[in-house]
């Protein structure tokens, strides 16, 4: 009755009076301007916000009662991946790994991961260490970035000594990845200096002579094994040049390619990067292998219908090839069987056609015997 008369508000045991109710709701509203783009709010600014100093002694219940919660003793308006991962590093105090991140907010070190590349000033700092803009003198920005920045440091070229040395030391990538990266068709290596390359000149099969096989209407085909990852955005690496090439993407270059089965799950991305160490990757491949019910282990095929079409396909279910038709893109001339070579699909493309073994009878000038040789 005297909590009812009083007008008293109660919550976990504690009554508040309306006075009291009243210094909660200013502090929520002032939370909610203070708040910056994941929820965090300034506890020092926020306590300026008090009618006066006698306040202070209840502050927690104030805190609680304007619906903030406490994050690694940080204040925030709610509790969302991302403020929960700034908080922790906020905590931490220094430039950090996301596993540290993740102990201490109770997220998955790769869900901390993506989140931290999504705030805008977070960066890293090194390989596998990520802080505040303004922790952070030298932001590294990736192997092949800091090269780059180097030899416009040094006016057009710089000492590999001074990228073996300087990058692993700085950024703990190991030496032989940078090596790695100098040797990539992106850079010039004369005599220990390097420089960024101006005329890369890489060359390629035609598709058809490395390609795992042809469906049924003679369209030739590239095979790899699948990965779950590749159904959370995880681009395919390590395509065969000549499939990037077929599909309109030159070195250094991006482009896109529709799909035509299945039907309704978007364009691919082909993306060729001049410093990349596995060749053309194809991204964007997810609906599309989610559409056949492609799981992890099972084989895929991607079809190639022309320069900006392609199909993808369980290899269990793709029909074998009888013959070349007129409108084949490998054309009515081409042999009318094809064979799916020994390895193919394996994921790494050499562009070498293997020959089938012929036996014939060589004659060797000045040496009168036969002898039975291999081709």
């Amino acid at each position: 009755l005297l909590r009812a008369q009083l007008d008293y508000s109660c919550k976990d045991r504690i009554c508040l009076s309306r006075e009291a109710i009243a210094v909660a709701e200013e502090l929520q509203g002032a939370a909610r301007s203070l708040a910056d783009d994941v929820g965090l709010v300034d506890e020092d600014i926020l306590r300026t916000h008090l009618p006066d100093d006698s306040w202070q002694q209840l502050w927690e219940v104030l805190v609680d009662r304007s619906d903030c919660c406490r994050l690694n003793g940080h204040l925030s308006l709610r509790s969302t991946a991302k403020a929960r991962v700034k908080a922790a590093l906020l905590t931490i105090g220094r430039p950090a790994t996301k596993e540290e991140v993740a102990e201490l907010c109770g997220l998955p070190p790769d869900r901390v991961g993506a989140q931290l590349s999504l705030l805008p000033y977070v960066v890293r700092a090194a390989k596998t260490r990520w802080g505040l803009t303004e922790w952070i003198d030298d932001e590294y920005e990736g192997i092949p970035a800091e090269i780059f920045q180097r030899i416009e440091e040094d006016g057009g070229s710089t000492r590999l000594d001074r990228l073996l040395d300087e990058i692993p030391r700085r950024f703990g990538v190991s030496e032989n990845s940078v090596r790695a990266y100098v040797e990539t068709p992106a850079f010039h290596l004369d005599h220990g200096w390097v420089s960024v390359a101006k005329d890369s000149i890489v060359t390629t099969d035609r598709f058809e002579n490395v390609a795992s096989g042809r469906d049924k209407n003679g369209h030739p085909y590239w095979t790899f094994p699948m990965h779950e990852r590749y159904l959370r955005g995880y681009s395919i690496p390590g395509i065969p040049a000549a499939l990037a090439v077929a599909l309109e993407c030159r070195f250094g270059g991006r482009t896109t390619a529709t799909v035509r089965v299945p039907a309704d799950t978007g364009a691919i991305s082909v993306i060729w990067r001049k410093t990349s160490l596995f060749g053309p990757e194809i991204g964007r491949v997810a609906n599309a292998l989610a559409a056949i019910a492609a799981q992890d282990g099972d084989v895929v095929c991607i079809v190639v219908h022309s320069a900006d079409e392609v199909s993808f396909l369980r290899a269990a279910t793709l029909q074998p090839f009888r013959g070349v038709s007129a409108d084949s893109p490998l054309g009515p001339t081409q042999s009318p069987t094809y064979e799916q070579r020994p390895g193919a699909g394996s994921g790494k493309s050499t562009g070498v056609r293997v020959a089938r073994i012929v036996r014939g009878k060589l004659r060797v000038a000045g040496d009168p015997p036969t002898r039975n040789v291999l081709h």
